[in-house]
């Protein structure tokens, strides 16, 4: 699993908050942390699921997408013996 994958899964959960601007919403994210979706340092990957936090204004659905995304992050961990 890379980091490209797990922005996909973040991507997917957004998408079923947000719809289909999700991606946007994530590539706009990526880019204001000064980084590539090829290129995402696994560092950041906090501030990204935070920043798009801010984009989903429901508490419970903003909730649900950050355990979703924390549970994406724990399982990169496990597989990269992080």
């Amino acid at each position: 699993m890379s980091v490209n994958d797990i922005i996909n899964a973040i991507c997917s959960q957004l998408v079923n908050v947000m719809g289909p601007i999700a991606p946007i919403a994530v590539s706009e994210k990526i880019k204001s942390l000064g980084a590539t979706k090829e290129d995402f340092p696994m560092d950041k990957i906090a501030q990204l699921v935070e920043r798009l936090s801010y984009e989903i204004y429901d508490e419970k659905s903003r909730a649900e997408f950050q355990k979703g995304a924390l549970e994406q992050i724990k399982q990169f961990s496990a597989h990269a013996g992080v």
